[in-house]
């Protein structure tokens, strides 16, 4: 196909440059929990969780997280889920899943450790709750 005979869209959202996915499973009320924080902030669930996982690592909070308190936003019931996909910055993603492979875990388990969330061990496969962050 011709490039020059396509035409380019225009408009659309700025890129927000290199990201990786990260999924993390965690219980419900964590997820409910975490809606409510991300709402109060004028965030989604994922920009959230994102900031929260950069400040805990004393990484510069991405600049497209912008709280949107300002702007009048709907109010959508929240469905309890167990899964949050969360893109995050390349460079951060490195970093958690270095921390995550020096540790023995799961870049997942590594993420709910960082969060605070406690999943019972019936709920995870491996080893590494209770493991501090900065120990290794």
């Amino acid at each position: 196909m011709d490039d020059q005979l396509t035409p380019r869209r225009g408009g659309g959202r700025k890129s927000r440059g290199d990201r990786r996915m990260l999924f993390i499973t965690v219980p419900e009320q964590t997820y409910l929990d975490f809606c409510e924080r991300a709402r109060r902030r004028g965030l989604g669930i994922s920009e959230y969780v994102c900031a929260e996982l950069a400040l805990k690592h004393e990484l510069e909070v991405p600049t497209y997280i912008q709280p949107s308190l300002d702007v009048e936003q709907p109010v959508y019931p929240v469905i309890p889920r167990k899964n949050i996909t969360v893109r995050v910055p390349a460079d951060h993603h490195a970093k958690y899943a270095h921390a995550a492979k020096a540790r023995g875990i799961s870049l997942a388990e590594y993420s709910r450790i960082a969060l605070g969330v406690s999943v019972p061990a019936a709920d995870h496969q491996g080893e590494g709750f209770g493991v501090s962050l900065l120990s290794a």
